[in-house]
This record gives structure tokens, C-alpha cells and sequence, in this order.
């Protein structure tokens, strides 16, 4: 809609002496304002345009969506190297829904173009995710060890200590080296140009309702295919691939919020859902492949690794119970897809 719809011109009037002090009273007492750090660096050379409408050109909101995660990008590169907490998670989730909005937008790409930027935003991710899968299982272990009787929590904690402080000070080291690398500040500089000037077919100049919800309708079809071979006692690889595609149609509707508002709203939400039960089963076999290799280290006796086996029981638990889960509200995710009408 226009910015100027429902707004009229506003006719100075008069204020009471007495009205203004209490104003300015009100304002010098009010909490201070938290000063808003200036942009800097790579994050000040990235402008994100206004947001677009459906009628006009599918280029505009594919510019919208390319700006708005290459200056996340960015920003979370900054705070990575001030050691901020969950930088490092928030720099691999801008990559990836880059990443991922390249695939699902595919057609209006040039394609070589996209698929470059996509293999280094993959290498980027890739860099960083060693550090954010070790402080989420760490975090994940430690509270599932819990679910324990004490001894065996405590042996578990005991074991899993001293290994996942190692594997979380080579991931943050390495993490911080993927920084300095050259590699990673033309990837900057890539991303500096793409939100400025992508690369676009002529299908991008088509209006936005006209093909933006048609790519979203496809990236959720294959998810229908992927999700119909998935098995409760299948390989956990299928499942991992459904989850990339239902977070690829998650982004899709994130990403088109600023253009279609409440219905991409919704789908954002119904896929939220899915993706997080998805989430945690991925973590569930991340975990279990973890508890497998401790247990095989060298130094573990036989009650520890009798509860580190207790443990891998828990995380396979966590596994069936999310693959349930999942069967439980997929057929409501499909109906809120079905009634969803973006444009």
C-alpha cells in the first residue's frame, strides 16, 4: 500500500502552558535513551531499501531480501569479533538464509551468479558451525543429564566436561581465524555488491504476486515429496534433508513478510513449528554421535561409559518423540499452507 494512504494533513493547534510543562517534566524523568551504536565497516556500506509492494517488480523485494541478510552478515561479523553472545549462531543463521533465499528464488538469479555467492555463504556457515554445535549440544547434554539418577549425571558431566570445554576452545579459535582469512573479506565485499546490485533475470520484473508465491509453492512441494518417504524407523538423513527444505520454505515466507504481510506472517509461524521439532531431532542424532565418540575415548571406564550409554538413550528417545511429533501436526501445516494466499 502507499505510505500516504489514511494520512491527512494534520492542522497546527495551540498548547496549553501548563500541558507542555508536564510534557517536558515527563521526558526529563523518563529512563535514558540507550544510545544506538553508529554503523561502521562493511555494515554502513550495505543499505536496505524500503520495503516493496506485490504489484511492483519481484527485483524489488528480491533487493529488500538480499540487503537485509548480507548487513546481517555483516553486523553479526562485528559482533563475532567483540566475542558478543550468540554472534557467531546469529552470523551462520544470516548466511544461511541467504543462502537458502537464493535457492528457493532460484529462476529470478543469474544462476551462475547465485550459485558462487551460495558456495561461499555454505563455506562461511560451514566455518562457523563447529563453535554454535558445540555450545548447543554442550548446553543440551547438561541439561539432559539431568533426566539421570545422580551418579550417572555426575559421571556424565564429569566425562563430558574437559571434552567439550577442548572441542568449544578449538571451535571459538577456529571461528576466530575464518575472520582473518582473505577468502572471508571478499565474501564481505561480494556481499556489499549483491545487495546493491544482484544479479536478476527478466523474470524479476514480473510483479511480485505474480511469481514470489508460485517459488514458495515449489519449495513447499518438495518438502510434501520428502516429507511422504520418511520413515519412524528410517535413516536420520532423510529427516535432515526434510528439515532443510522446511527451513528453506520458513525463510521463503520470513523473508516475503515485509511484502504480503499477514498471510507470509502465518506461514512463518505454522513452519516455525515443524523446523524447530526438526531442530531438536537433528541435535537428538548430533548428540548421540557425540556420546558414541566420548565413550570410545581413551580413559573412560566402565560405570562412565554405562551412563554415557544412559545418556545416548535419552537423545534417542528425544529422537523417536520428535519424529512422532512431527507426524502429529505436519497434516495441520499442510491445511495453513493450502489456505495461505500470498499476493
Amino acid at each position: 500500500m502507499s505510505d500516504l494512504a489514511g494520512k491527512g494533513e494534520q492542522m497546527s493547534q495551540p498548547v496549553e502552558a501548563s500541558t507542555l510543562i508536564e510534557t517536558v517534566g515527563a521526558a526529563a524523568n523518563a529512563a535514558p535513551i540507550e544510545a544506538v551504536e553508529p554503523e561502521t565497516g562493511f555494515v554502513a556500506l550495505i543499505q536496505v531499501p524500503e520495503p516493496s509492494t506485490p504489484d511492483q517488480p519481484a527485483s524489488f523485494a528480491i533487493r529488500g531480501i538480499v540487503a537485509k541478510y548480507a548487513k546481517a552478515f555483516a553486523l553479526q561479523d562485528q559482533r563475532v569479533r567483540r566475542d558478543e553472545p550468540d554472534s557467531v549462531h546469529q552470523m551462520r543463521v544470516a548466511a544461511r538464509k541467504l543462502r537458502s533465499a537464493l535457492k528457493a528464488f532460484k529462476p529470478l538469479f543469474d544462476e551462475q551468479w547465485a550459485e558462487e555467492l551460495r558456495t561461499e555463504l555454505g563455506w562461511a556457515a560451514g566455518e562457523l558451525g563447529a563453535a554454535r554445535d558445540t555450545e548447543v549440544i554442550a548446553e543440551r547434554l547438561a541439561r539432559h543429564a539431568g533426566d539421570l539418577n545422580t551418579a550417572d549425571a555426575e559421571r556424565v558431566q564429569a566425562a563430558l566436561a574437559p571434552y567439550l570445554e577442548a572441542r568449544e576452545l578449538e571451535a571459538r579459535e577456529h571461528a576466530m581465524s575464518f575472520l582473518d582469512l582473505e577468502r572471508h573479506d571478499q565474501l564481505l565485499n561480494t556481499l556489499v555488491k549483491a545487495a546493491e546490485n544482484p544479479k536478476l533475470t527478466s523474470l524479476a520484473e514480473l510483479p511480485a504476486r505474480e511469481v514470489l508465491p508460485e517459488l514458495v509453492t515449489s519449495s513447499f512441494r518438495k518438502l510434501e515429496r520428502q516429507v511422504h518417504e520418511l520413515r519412524m524407523d528410517g535413516p536420520a538423513e532423510a529427516w535432515h534433508k526434510a528439515r532443510i527444505t522446511a527451513k528453506r520454505v520458513r525463510y521463503s515466507a520470513d523473508a516475503l513478510k515485509v511484502v504480503f504481510g499477514g498471510p507470509a506472517q502465518r506461514l512463518d509461524l505454522a513452519m516455525s513449528e515443524i523446523t524447530d521439532i526438526l531442530g531438536d531431532h537433528q541435535d537428538a542424532c548430533i548428540a548421540q554421535d557425540l556420546l558414541k565418540e566420548l565413550a570410545g575415548t581413551e580413559g573412560i571406564d566402565g560405570p562412565t561409559g554405562f551412563s554415557l550409554g544412559l545418556a545416548h538413550e535419552r537423545e534417542y528417545e528425544t529422537e523417536i518423540h520428535d519424529r512422532t511429533e512431527f507426524e502429529r501436526v505436519w497434516p495441520e501445516i499442510q491445511r495453513i499452507f493450502r489456505h495461505t494466499q500470498l499476493g
